[in-house]
């Protein structure tokens, strides 16, 4: 599983809980913040708490693999691609989108 490799590459100690949270933000790249991660994830796993989603992602964001970011606000919006680039938030829809530089 790449999810796996991804974590066992920075020496983070493979759980479920950070599984399914990189999963779902590799296969959601819409910036969600981690209240969305959290409903969304709820829904198939009902044990998972809300403290667990947001010490996963201070995990991931912590060695590289993810980075968190403020739109608009103070709240934090998560996003799977690290390499350099800028972000949009449409003011109409407010979606974020990556812009490549």
């Amino acid at each position: 599983d790449k999810y796996a490799a991804v974590l066992k590459d920075h020496n983070i100690r493979r759980t479920p809980q950070r599984l399914i949270t990189l999963k779902y933000l590799d296969e959601h790249r819409t910036h969600p913040s981690a209240d969305t991660i959290y409903s969304s994830l709820k829904k198939d796993h009902p044990s998972l708490s809300r403290t667990t989603v947001y010490n996963s992602l201070e995990t991931l964001k912590k060695h590289g693999i993810i980075q968190s970011l403020t739109i608009s606000g103070s709240e934090l919006r998560y996003d799977f691609k690290t390499t350099i680039h800028h972000h949009f938030l449409c003011r109409e829809c407010g979606r974020v989108i990556d812009i490549d530089i």
